[in-house]
C-alpha cells in the first residue's frame, strides 16, 4: 500500500522540479497535487501502524538458534544429490524451534543483576538462576524522552528478555515509574509488586490502568514480607507504616542467594535509614539510597557493612568515595550499566567502565 503511493509522490516531485523551470505557477499546481497524495500516505502509515500486532518486538537470537539456522542452509545444496540428508533436513526446523527456546529451559547456578545507566533514576534487572527475568523499577521519562522506551526496552531484547515474571516499583516518582509504562503495554508481565502509595500522579493513574487493562495481578507489600524463587529470597524491609514523605516509603529489599546479599534502597531518606538499623541487613553490596543525594545514617552503614555501595545516578561521587574510603564504589554515572554476578558462593562486578572486581 505504501510503496506504490511513494512512487507516486517521487513522480510528481520531479515533475515539479522539471515545469518549475518552464512556469512556477505550474510547479505550485503540480505541488499541490503531490502535498495531498503526502496527506494520504501519512494516514495510510498510521492507520496500519494502529492495527493489532502491526509491529511484534522479537529478542536476540541465542549463539545455538543462529547455528542451527545456517547448518540448515549448509545444507540445502545436497537435499537433491542425497536421500538420508532429505531425511535429516526435515528435523532441522524442529531443532531451530527448539534450540530459540532451549536456553530459557536450561537451569543455571548464577544470578545477574544489572543496574542500567538510566540518569538519574533505577531500573535494575534481574536474571534469576531459573532463568526468570524480574525489574525493579523502570527509569523515568525525561520531556518526550522515555528512558523505558529508548533504553531500557532495547536492553531487554538485546539480552533475549521476552517476557517479565515480576516487577517491583519501590515507589511512584517518575524517576522510577515512568520507563515502566511502555514496558508493561509491550511486554507480558506476569506479577507486580508496589507499596501501595496513595499519590496524585498521572503516571501512576497511567501505570494502574495497564496493570488493570492487561489483567496484571498487582499486591501491595511492605515490612515483613517475603518472595522467593527457587532459592532466590527477597526480605522486604521498609515500608513499616506509610509516611508522607513519599521517598521513605520506599520498597527496601535485601536479596539473599547462598552467601551473596545486596540491599535494595530505593529513595529512603536519613530518618528511615536510622529507623532501619535495627534490622538485620548485613549484605555484600548496599545500592546507595536516594541516588547518593542525601547523608548514609552512620548507623545504617555499619549496620549493613557493606564490601561495595552501587549508586545510580548522573552526579559524580568523589565527595561519597572519600567520606567512605572503607567502601569500593560504583557508580552508573562513571562506570555506565554496572553487572553483579553471583553462584551463591561468590561475585563479581562487572561494570561497563571500569574494570571488573
Amino acid at each position: 500500500m505504501v510503496v506504490p503511493q511513494v512512487g507516486v509522490i517521487t513522480a510528481l516531485g520531479f515533475a515539479s522540479s522539471i515545469s518549475g523551470v518552464f512556469s512556477l505557477g505550474l510547479a505550485q499546481a503540480v505541488n499541490t497535487v503531490n502535498r495531498l497524495f503526502v496527506i494520504v500516505l501519512f494516514q495510510s502509515i498510521r492507520f496500519f501502524a494502529s492495527l493489532p500486532f502491526s509491529v511484534k518486538y522479537v529478542e536476540n537470537p541465542s549463539s545455538i538458534f543462529i547455528l542451527s539456522y545456517y547448518l540448515f542452509f549448509s545444507f540445502l545444496p545436497k537435499i537433491e544429490s542425497c536421500r538420508s540428508v532429505r531425511r535429516l533436513i526435515l528435523f532441522f526446523p524442529f531443532l531451530i524451534i527448539f534450540s530459540a527456546a532451549a536456553w530459557k529451559i536450561v537451569p543455571s547456578d548464577k544470578l545477574s543483576i544489572t543496574f542500567l545507566d538510566v540518569g538519574q533514576g533505577d531500573a535494575i534487572h534481574l536474571r534469576l538462576p531459573d532463568r526468570r527475568d524480574i525489574l525493579i523499577d523502570g527509569g523515568g521519562v525525561l520531556g518526550k524522552f522515555d528512558i523505558g522506551d529508548k533504553v531500557v526496552i532495547p536492553y531487554l531484547l538485546k539480552n533475549g528478555v521476552s517476557s517479565i515474571d515480576t516487577i517491583f516499583l519501590t515507589h511512584p516518582h517518575y524517576n522510577h515509574i515512568g520507563g515502566l509504562i511502555s514496558i508493561l503495554k509491550k511486554f507480558k508481565v506476569k506479577r507486580v509488586y508496589c507499596n501501595g502509595q496513595n499519590y496524585n500522579d498521572d503516571l501512576l493513574e497511567q501505570f494502574l490502568q495497564i496493570t488493570r487493562e492487561k489483567r496484571i495481578p498487582l499486591k501491595y507489600i511492605a515490612y515483613g514480607e517475603k518472595v522467593e524463587y527457587n532459592g532466590v529470597k527477597f526480605h522486604i524491609l521498609n515500608p513499616r507504616i506509610m509516611r508522607e514523605n513519599i521517598d521513605g516509603n520506599s520498597l527496601v529489599t535485601k536479596l539473599s542467594y547462598g552467601n551473596f546479599a545486596i540491599l535494595f534502597t530505593g529513595d529512603i531518606d536519613y530518618n528511615v535509614q536510622d529507623e532501619l538499623s535495627t534490622e538485620e541487613m548485613e549484605s555484600d553490596i548496599l545500592q546507595i539510597p536516594n541516588h547518593g543525594r542525601g547523608e548514609v545514617a552512620p548507623k545504617f552503614l555499619y549496620k549493613v557493612a557493606p564490601k561495595y555501595g552501587i549508586i545510580s545516578t548522573k552526579l559524580q561521587v568523589r565527595k561519597l568515595e572519600k567520606k567512605y574510603n572503607k567502601m569500593k564504589f560504583f557508580s552508573t554515572s562513571n562506570n555506565g550499566a554496572i553487572v553483579i554476578r553471583t553462584d551463591g558462593k561468590s561475585f563479581q562486578i562487572e561494570p561497563m567502565r571500569g574494570g571488573k572486581q
